[in-house]
């Protein structure tokens, strides 16, 4: 039987050791607040909006992304704001890393970095090799900055990948090359 507490110490002390990996006024922890801005939706929508206007072809991916936003914001609101589990004490705030929400479960930006990497690499897969590094990348640096536990994580990667999956099986995002060979 799964003991609880003990998945949860385990989680603890392992978030906590990777946030350990880079030194606390290290060059490359510098990097990595500033990188872990590109996981948030105020990085986002100024790029979605001008990719709008630029381009009149190809706006179902837009509309797609805009549209698992909201499900997605309204999903982590609730799954946050019920759980209400805190953040790690040992989170770097620098910068200005949490200032929108004291939860930690899920993880917004695993969450946003997982319908990203899934809908840009279905409407734009010859990019797919860097939306999957870039999606790697924003959540490792949520645990390098020690403002997610691993839990935290995973469960952003696995409740965002589920609610994708069953929005293509019930029609309710446009269908792209990409979805009918895996279908």
């Amino acid at each position: 039987m799964l003991n609880f507490s003990r998945l949860l110490d385990y989680d603890y002390k392992l978030s906590k050791s990777i946030s350990e990996w880079i030194g606390y006024d290290s060059i490359i922890r510098k990097v990595v607040q500033i990188f872990t801005v590109s996981g948030t939706f105020v990085f986002w929508a100024p790029i979605l909006l001008i990719y709008y206007f630029m381009n009149e072809t190809n706006r179902s991916a837009i509309y797609s992304i805009a549209f698992v936003t909201i499900i997605m914001l309204g999903i982590v609101y609730v799954i946050k704001h019920g759980v209400k589990r805190s953040r790690p004490e040992y989170k770097d705030t620098r910068l200005g890393v949490v200032a929108l929400d004291a939860w930690s479960f899920p993880s917004g930006h695993a969450t946003r970095a997982t319908y990203m990497v899934i809908l840009m690499s279905i409407y734009f897969p010859e990019w797919s090799i860097l939306w999957f590094i870039w999606g790697f990348l924003i959540c490792l640096s949520r645990l390098l900055l020690g403002v997610h536990y691993l839990t935290d994580i995973l469960a952003g990667i696995i409740i965002t990948s589920t609610i994708i999956l069953v929005m293509f099986s019930i029609n309710w995002l446009p269908t792209a090359p990409f979805w009918n060979i895996i279908s």
